[in-house]
Parts: structure tokens; C-alpha cells; sequence
């Protein structure tokens, strides 16, 4: 998407990615203004859907230590933990 072409999506859906590819976890990115016309204490105005995943605290803290590491600026050792996982699964 590209804000310069005056186009934004509403949203944008990320799955695998947030836990490192090791666990099976999604999120979706919105505007504020979606965000907020679902944020709600009522229930039945929120924008629901969920599946056998939903929750999932394992894979939850993957997506935290993955958003750690992006945090501390470790985005080079992250590169060297996928290039070591990439050739120790190759085979």
C-alpha cells in the first residue's frame, strides 16, 4: 500500500510472520476510525471472529519475543537466526 498514491487500505491482515513462522497466529492492522467504531465494552458491537487459535498464549509469547526483538534493533540477529533455521531444516 502506498500513501504517496493516496490510497490506504483499512486493512491489512499479517499471519506467521508475528511469531517468527513457528506458531500458527494472525492480527490485523486497521485505520483508527475501523478501530474505533468497533472499540466497545458491548459485545455485540464488536467485529468478531476467531478460530481453534484464538489466544493461543504460546503462540502469543512468539509474537512477543519476535516484537523484542525488533524493539531492541536486533533485526540483524534475527536475520542470522532465519539463515541458521533455513539450513538446518533444508534437509
Amino acid at each position: 500500500p502506498s500513501a504517496d498514491a493516496g490510497h490506504w487500505p483499512d486493512f491489512i491482515l499479517l499471519s506467521k510472520g508475528i511469531t517468527g513462522g513457528t506458531m500458527a497466529l494472525s492480527l490485523v492492522l486497521t485505520t483508527d476510525a475501523v478501530f474505533n467504531a468497533f472499540w466497545s465494552d458491548d459485545v455485540s458491537r464488536g467485529f468478531l471472529h476467531s478460530h481453534s487459535y484464538t489466544g493461543n498464549p504460546l503462540a502469543c509469547a512468539a509474537a512477543n519475543a519476535v516484537l523484542d526483538r525488533f524493539d531492541a534493533g536486533q533485526l540483524d540477529a534475527n536475520r542470522a537466526q532465519a539463515e541458521r533455521l533455513a539450513r538446518a531444516f533444508a534437509p
